[in-house]
């Protein structure tokens, strides 16, 4: 357990360093994409969301609207 939570560590951190040099512009677009597969994924991301989380579907079509 604690390999694999120094493995995910390092991988955030790695992925930080690559993101650290991208432009604003690159950035801009990479979070454009991500609201664009939150939209996408439409009420299967509500119920995985409710299941997990165990809020109303209410709330998380809130914070799905305020998100993107």
């Amino acid at each position: 357990m604690q390999n694999e939570i120094l493995q995910k560590l390092n991988s955030a951190w790695d992925g930080f360093l690559s993101y650290r040099d991208t432009t604003y512009k690159q950035r801009a677009n990479l979070l454009s994409q991500i609201a664009i597969e939150i939209e996408r994924l439409g009420d299967q991301l509500i119920d995985v969301a409710g299941r997990e989380t165990n809020l109303s579907a209410v709330r998380l079509r809130t914070e799905r609207a305020r998100t993107i």
